[in-house]
């Protein structure tokens, strides 16, 4: 039924297969918060008992070990895909996969029935495998959101490998279509590559959510949970950076300092969750007014600031004006409780030939001071 050579492949194929499941199992256990890991150690066990079927066929009835062993074919690469679309957030292809599997169970089952050849099951079972592969490849190449990064490419890769080495075995399975290609080589061809991309399938997979992982403990440690702004520290880091741009090119550079009036008073009267609420209402109303190249970091409980690239004092203070009226005319609802909320707002030109960005924070926050003590809810510049 197959070579010694063949029977060793797919032996081995059938080892990759249950090392790879174990892996996975180790990174989702690593990963829990992935669910999409799950999904791929199911599709590695699917794969495997696959290869098992194949492997026993001369011990088993022969239509119990292609049945099981297509089904479980295609199950395990569409598993796979469902997967990636998790991973991605996008819809898994659940309709096509039900409907390829009851197509492929349908058609399997009338030609072992009938006695008819071989190679056109086997066709419609191998063109399941690579519609399914290219579903993933489809998934990993389109547009994402900036949460998914590159590793997803080294992915597509495997898939893609996964894709040729089938598309290969098929060319094999019909010679009076293909006859360059050879049953054997293609055969060996098939299984090798299946070994190949099989191997290099857990370590991808693995590169793909580490990396969102880093990607979010980046996030998290440039950036304020509560408010989505920039923390201090990453503040003033861009600030820095800013600077230099603004030296080279001799650009003007204004600073807001922004403090939350009564901001103590409203977590006392009305709780902390009405305070966090207030905190991102503000930052909520900042970012329809700001622009991508300004900055925005909450720098202590209440205070934020804001760095605006090429803009003098003057323009900073009709938008120190704009966001004060903008906060002032919203409120905030905390269940049946309204609450009115103002701002008060030091606004400064930056020079940074002799000042350094916290030097500038505390310029501006000796004028926040005098808007807190002229009245509040007002710019001081």
């Amino acid at each position: 039924m197959y070579t010694s050579v063949e029977f060793v492949l797919l032996a081995v194929f059938f080892a990759i297969t249950i090392l790879n499941a174990i892996s996975m199992i180790y990174v989702w256990r690593l990963h829990y918060h992935e669910d999409a890991t799950r999904l791929w150690v199911i599709s590695n066990f699917l794969a495997a008992i696959a290869a098992v079927a194949y492997l026993v066929r001369p011990l088993v009835p022969e239509a119990l070990s292609i049945l099981t062993g297509y089904l479980a074919g295609v199950s395990g690469v569409f598993i796979y895909t469902f997967g990636i679309a998790k991973f991605l957030k996008a819809p898994p292809p659940y309709r096509l996969w039900a409907f390829v599997t009851i197509l492929v169970f349908i058609i399997t089952s009338v030609f072992i029935a009938l006695g008819l050849a071989s190679k056109w099951r086997y066709a419609v079972f191998a063109s399941s495998i690579i519609l399914g592969n290219l579903s993933a490849l489809y998934l990993l190449l389109r547009p994402v959101t900036k949460v998914d990064g590159r590793a997803r490419f080294v992915v597509a890769v495997v898939s893609v490998t996964f894709a040729i080495g089938w598309i290969v075995n098929l060319m094999g399975e019909l010679p009076e279509i293909f006859p360059v290609i050879s049953y054997d080589g293609a055969q060996i061809t098939w299984l090798s590559v299946n070994i190949i991309a099989s191997a290099l399938l857990p370590m991808s997979l693995l590169l793909m959510v580490s990396e969102r992982l880093l990607q979010r403990l980046d996030i998290q440690a440039r950036f304020d949970e509560l408010t989505g702004a920039l923390n201090r520290r990453a503040f003033l880091e861009r600030a820095h950076e800013e600077s230099a741009r603004a030296l080279r090119h001799g650009l003007d550079t204004a600073l807001l300092l922004v403090d939350l009036d009564n901001f103590k008073l409203i977590n006392d009267r009305y709780g902390h969750k009405a305070g966090d609420e207030a905190l991102r209402h503000f930052a909520q109303i900042t970012n329809g007014l700001l622009r991508t190249e300004d900055l925005f970091g909450r720098i202590g409980g209440d205070e934020f600031c804001f760095l605006l690239p090429e803009t003098p004092l003057a323009e900073a203070i009709i938008v120190a004006d704009r966001l004060r009226e903008f906060v002032a005319k919203s409120e905030i609802v905390i269940g049946s409780q309204k609450i009115a909320m103002t701002i008060s707002i030091g606004a400064i030109s930056v020079d940074f030939r002799t000042v350094d960005a916290l030097s500038a924070i505390a310029a501006a926050d000796a004028l926040l001071y005098e808007a807190k003590h002229g009245g509040r809810n007002r710019v001081a510049s």
